[in-house]
């Protein structure tokens, strides 16, 4: 896993999360988006599945996730996207800066 797919997973992760988190009523484009990859993903899936292919929930099937969520992130600046990944990581225990530090680094 590269540093770009380790921050995409990361990001993906609060995105997800925060997701989850919003309150009813809230962030309904976001989860509209999470229901969106994940029916891409079962998309992607079902080919192989009906040719009889095992098909793994995978780290790897996980990073081809996390980068169609970056390609929508970039692409679409406007949608909740970004609010929702902060909400994400605003309820993590994991701290993703340091007071002082930026909270990402510029692409």
């Amino acid at each position: 896993m590269t540093i770009r797919n380790r921050q995409q997973a990361d990001d993906y992760n609060d995105f997800r999360y925060g997701c989850e988190k919003a309150p009813e009523g809230t962030f309904e484009d976001a989860k509209a988006i999470l229901a969106t990859l994940s029916e891409m993903m079962d998309g992607m899936e079902a080919p192989a599945k009906a040719l009889g292919l095992k098909v793994s929930n995978s780290d790897g099937a996980f990073e081809i996730e996390a980068a169609m969520f970056d390609m929508l992130r970039t692409e679409n600046p406007d949608r909740q996207i970004e609010a929702a990944i902060g909400l994400g990581a605003s309820h993590h225990s994991r701290s993703r800066t340091r007071p002082g530090l930026p909270a990402r680094r510029p692409a």
